[in-house]
This record gives structure tokens, sequence and C-alpha cells, in this order.
């Protein structure tokens, strides 16, 4: 983990690639202590995969592997057929209002970087997000069950209508976003965005 941001595990190698022993860390330092027991985990082509499922830490859960073939990840990964767009989407937006607004903050710095990363990832667990984690699962048929209609996380935290011409609760700038969580819903610029999780 990297202090202060314990919800992200960061590591790399001297190449700046992927490698399979970053896979088989990732596997045994994040994915296995968190992933209940008789799970699935999708996986694209990528070679390196290989030497993580052959490792033994999976057993111990009894961890079932899909590999979708190669040139499929587009159509079949649920993450790619709806996610991975709202994320990419999210940090546009939020980034482009930060050089707007904030123009002291440099978002190239790796500690910026991984604020956000570290922001969005927490408001996209909000529960009002589960449509969205099931509408890939629904799109490539392993889930009969259309979700519920659901607005995307910049549709409900960017929405202008809820935060344009307000001020941010914590440093009276103009608001850029509004928290996710139902409980909370404060409306914040977005530099404090950076600073605000919810718990």
């Amino acid at each position: 983990m990297v202090a202060p941001f314990t919800e992200l595990y960061v590591t790399n190698t001297k190449s700046g690639m992927m490698t399979s022993d970053l896979a088989i860390e990732w596997l045994e330092k994040v994915f296995m202590p968190v992933v209940p027991k008789d799970s699935v985990l999708i996986l694209d082509g990528w070679p390196g995969w290989k030497r993580m499922i052959e490792e033994n830490t999976v057993n111990s859960k009894n961890l079932e592997f899909v590999v979708l073939p190669d040139g499929t990840t587009s159509k079949l990964q649920p993450l790619d057929l709806c996610f991975n767009r709202q994320l990419k989407n999210f940090i546009r937006k939020l980034e482009t209002q930060i050089r707007y607004t904030h123009s002291n903050i440099i978002i190239a710095r790796r500690e910026r970087q991984l604020q956000i990363v570290q922001y969005i990832l927490n408001q996209f667990k909000a529960p009002r997000y589960k449509g969205l984690m099931e509408r890939g699962f629904f799109l490539n048929q392993i889930l009969d069950k259309r979700p519920a209609y659901f607005e995307t996380p910049d549709q409900y935290c960017m929405n202008v209508k809820a935060t344009g011409g307000k001020l941010c609760a914590n440093c009276r700038q103009f608001s850029y976003c509004k928290c996710s969580y139902p409980t909370c819903g404060i409306l914040i610029c977005a530099s404090c965005a950076l600073e605000h999780l919810h718990p």
C-alpha cells in the first residue's frame, strides 16, 4: 500500500511493462485476500496470466479462471462493455475541471494521480452504481435480468443542475462534484474532491 492511499496497491517494474511476476503479486497481495470463495476471474488472452493461473494460492478459494479468446475482450469482458468507458469519462472530466479551475494543482504528479484514482474508486463503489457494475454482465449474457436504471457516475456527481452556482462545503469555491453516497451528498469543488473519501 502507498500511504495514505489505503485502497490502492502501487508497484512497478524496471521496464514499466506488465509481467507475469506482477500478475502473481497482484493475485496474492490484492485479489486473493478479498475475493469470496468459489468466484470466477475473467481474464483477457495475455500470455502472462498463465503462470498466475498455475499458482497454488488459487486453490485455497476454489477460484475459477475464464480466459477470453484473443480479439474478443472488447466484446466479452464485462468491464469493457460498460464500466471502463464510464471510468475513463469520469477521469477526463475531473482532470479537465481541475486544470480549468485549479491551475496550481499539477495533475501529472504521481501523488495527484493516486488521489484521483482513489477518489474515483471510492465514488464508484457507492450502492447507486450497482446497475453499472451489472450492466456488462447483462450485455454479455452472464446475467439474464436487466439491471435497474442507473445514472452514470458523471451524470450524478457532475450534474450541473445539482452543483451549478453552489459553493463547496469545504472551501467555499464553486462546487463541481456531489458525493455519490446517499447518506452524504455533499457538494465539493474538484480540488476538495481529491480529499473526500466516503467511509
